[in-house]
């Protein structure tokens, strides 16, 4: 059994290097050739079944690869990205206008902690509940999530700390493979591949 996580494709809000969180921002004209990149790329998998977070830049994302794969698409509000508050919508510099050791917005997100968003630790756990789920699957399964929360749900799968987190980053619409062997435990087979455009 393998699984499979999925950044969205590319937004204009990820261009502007801007905190998206729970705001609904589509896929630009790039993040649409994206998405029909990784479909090209998932093609040939026995995907079952498609999990994905609600937001509509990741269910834009795994409907163009439900239509290759001819597999089901499940949305899940546990799968969507952090809520971060007031901050959505702001750039890196709005969020932290004081000089940060953080090169970009990722990292600054990384270590946000303020009233009103959802802490990393908040989010961990609500995708530990996603991972127990994939746990228990035999199907060959798709998961679509986000930047923020991609990195979590890998680290839960191959047994890496909360920590771990700020290791993995998923450029849109880039593949990491996982499989599941005997023991239960999942292996990370490849990681960042496909479209990168």
């Amino acid at each position: 059994m393998h699984v499979y996580i999925v950044r969205h494709g590319q937004t204009a809000w990820n261009i502007e290097e801007r905190a998206q969180g729970h705001t609904d921002i589509p896929l630009d004209e790039l993040g649409r050739r994206q998405a029909e990149a990784t479909a090209d790329l998932l093609s040939d998998q026995p995907i079952a079944k498609i999990l994905t977070s609600d937001l509509v830049r990741s269910l834009e994302t795994a409907n163009v690869v439900a239509r290759r794969v001819a597999a089901p698409v499940e949305t899940n509000t546990l799968l969507r990205e952090r809520f971060f508050g007031q901050w959505e919508g702001k750039t890196k510099l709005e969020i932290k206008p004081t000089s940060t050791s953080a090169e970009n917005l990722y990292d600054v997100l990384l270590e946000l902690e303020a009233s009103g968003i959802e802490t990393l630790q908040e989010a961990w756990n609500r995708f530990g509940n996603v991972a127990d789920q994939l746990r228990l699957t035999e199907s060959n399964t798709l998961v679509v999530s986000h930047g923020g929360t991609c990195p979590l749900l890998l680290c839960q799968l191959i047994g890496a700390p909360l920590a771990a987190v700020g290791a993995f980053r998923f450029p849109n619409c880039c593949v990491a493979e996982l499989r599941k062997l005997k023991t239960g435990q999942f292996r990370l087979v490849r990681f960042n591949c496909g479209s990168g455009e």
